[in-house]
């Protein structure tokens, strides 16, 4: 999205941003091995973003300059997330016509399937398909004002966007290979505050929503049903997650009415997905990443909750390894993946960028 002139081959880094954490990525490259050179993240305190409006730029960019010196990265090259939240995701089709043609036609048909004039975004597509019937393309879009003020934050911070891109797409990059070309994929990213809902097919991008519901939810839940303070209740569940139960603390059962809610919106996307997209491939796999997924016996409980009943072929309910793409190594344990995934995508994609270095 929003890509540079190519030219000469560098070696950025990845730079995600939540409303309460950044988290910064460097890959390396050698002998066709890929490996960490740099990871750090920083938690953000309030009001630096908020309703994913950035409040205070000048806070931001120290903060992302705190953590770019914790993970010891000095380029000033830097792929960086834009999240669900902030961005349109639409399939179009337009008739058979001369590819050249297509940048003219993509802006007005666009227009037709989003809430805001085609002047208040920034788009990019992709063709998906093309055949004599013409082509199916990807359309991602986020609304200027945010990727101006993410503009001038990176400016503070001395940093040159090599692209910017969707939390989805960089997700998607780290969880997905050569492998996974021939099924449909879910991606379940449970954030601190909210969840996103990732749909892959043949590692195309076809679809993205979210809630705001992440694993802080959990942690008030928790707080407010046992009448505990907030950072008892997020040890609490970090220790006993959905595994142990006991009538004095019973954590799990805190946490299972605000889980289901995920859960019946995971069932909205398949539902979605089975009556909107006509090639269908099946669903093979349900991947769940993000800090909220490192909750003790949650990837069973959705399995069991997804497939109870179904009609469907079972799919498989795991969390996502966000490392596959990486040479192993003490840097990073396959845990810690699951935070890092969109940062992880992002410095893949960051890892021999080419960019014309006069720019």
């Amino acid at each position: 999205m929003f890509g540079l002139f190519e030219k000469d081959k560098i070696n950025g880094f990845g730079l995600d941003i939540e409303e309460t954490l950044v988290k910064v990525v460097q890959l390396s490259s050698a002998s066709g091995k890929i490996s960490v050179a740099g990871l750090a993240k920083s938690d953000l305190p309030e009001q630096i973003i908020a309703n994913h409006a950035i409040i205070n730029p000048d806070k931001l960019s120290a903060y992302i300059r705190k953590t770019m010196q914790e993970a010891k990265i000095t380029t000033p090259y830097v792929v960086v997330s834009i999240p669900e939240a902030k961005s349109f995701v639409r399939q179009i089709h337009l008739p058979q016509m001369e590819e050249k043609q297509i940048e003219t036609a993509v802006p007005f048909e666009f227009e037709q399937n989003i809430p805001v004039p085609i002047d208040q975004i920034y788009f990019d597509w992709q063709i998906l398909t093309q055949s004599d019937a013409g082509y199916e393309l990807l359309v991602t879009a986020t609304p200027r004002d945010y990727v101006d003020s993410l503009i001038d934050v990176l400016s503070r911070t001395k940093l040159k966007p090599i692209a910017f891109e969707l939390e989805s797409q960089s997700s998607a990059r780290a969880l997905l290979s050569e492998k996974n070309a021939g099924e449909a994929d879910l991606v379940i990213d449970i954030s601190e505050l909210q969840t996103s809902f990732l749909l892959v097919e043949k590692n195309n991008l076809q679809y993205t929503s979210s809630v705001p519901i992440g694993g802080r939810s959990f942690t008030e839940s928790i707080s407010r049903n046992l009448g505990i303070p907030l950072p008892e209740a997020e040890a609490a569940k970090r220790e006993q997650g959905l595994v142990a139960d006991s009538k004095k603390r019973n954590i799990r059962q805190a946490i299972l009415p605000i889980l289901d809610n995920i859960v019946d919106e995971i069932r909205n996307v398949i539902r979605f997905y089975d009556e909107h997209y006509k090639s269908h491939l099946p669903l093979k796999q349900v991947l769940i990443v993000g800090g909220g997924a490192k909750l003790m016996g949650l990837s069973d409980y959705v399995s069991a909750r997804l497939n109870l009943g179904s009609v469907h072929e079972q799919s498989l309910v795991t969390l996502g390894d966000s490392l596959n793409h990486l040479t192993p190594g003490p840097t990073l344990a396959k845990v810690d993946g699951l935070t890092y995934c969109t940062a992880i995508g992002l410095g893949l994609r960051a890892l021999g960028f080419k960019i014309d270095l006069e720019m």
